[in-house]
């Protein structure tokens, strides 16, 4: 009896050990897989930045250039329009690069309390102001109440600007597609989230 308990004991022993060698080996896996994946995102930031610094000395010439020829052709409309299409593309590659310098930085979140749906609502408003989609794009909103959530608010506002902007895009090639631009917006709750849907009805992606 007393040789069996000391089987069973050594036997035991030896299954802890080989648990505890597969976890300290499960763990350095893990490890050097979030190290990689560390190095990898500090290239990525690295090479962010240089995109970044590279693009917006030219985007500001050109915005520069292209406000110049505004103020000499007044009287062109066609040459007003054409510009201020220019300027409002060099705006949105110049945020681009802002977006890019900040993701190279990787600072760290800064969360506050603040309402989802009234920054929705204060940007598809801000959208409709943009001339490039003033009384071209009509939306839908649903869902719009005060929806309170903890969060970085700054990159919230920066994300959902960018998803409205690249929806009235899309939906600007509705008018040849699907008939009148459109862009929905809904904020909603599932459990303890708060989901925010953006959709347009332009053309889409193509299966291939």
């Amino acid at each position: 009896l007393s040789l069996f308990a000391s089987i069973v004991g050594a036997t035991f022993g030896q299954t802890m050990v080989l648990d505890d060698v597969r976890r300290m080996a499960n763990e350095q896996v893990e490890m050097q897989r979030q190290m990689a994946r560390s190095e990898q995102l500090a290239g990525i930031g690295r090479l962010a930045a240089t995109v970044a610094h590279e693009v917006r000395n030219p985007l500001g010439a050109i915005k520069g250039s292209a406000q110049h020829l505004m103020s000499v052709t007044r009287d062109r409309p066609d040459c007003q329009e054409f510009l201020g299409i220019v300027i409002e593309e060099a705006d949105g590659l110049a945020q681009m690069t802002t977006d890019l310098l900040d993701f190279s930085k990787s600072e760290p979140l800064q969360c506050e309390t603040f309402d989802l749906g009234s920054v929705l609502a204060d940007e598809t408003s801000l959208l409709l102001k943009d001339p490039a989609f003033k009384s071209k794009v009509k939306t839908n909103i649903s869902g719009l109440a005060s929806q309170f959530v903890s969060s970085d608010k700054a990159r919230i506002v920066r994300a959902i600007r960018n998803v409205l902007r690249n929806a009235a895009q899309a939906a600007c090639l509705a008018c040849v597609h699907h008939g009148e631009p459109q862009v929905d917006v809904s904020v909603d709750t599932e459990g303890d989230c708060v989901v925010v849907a953006i959709g347009d009805n332009g053309p889409g992606i193509p299966v291939e």
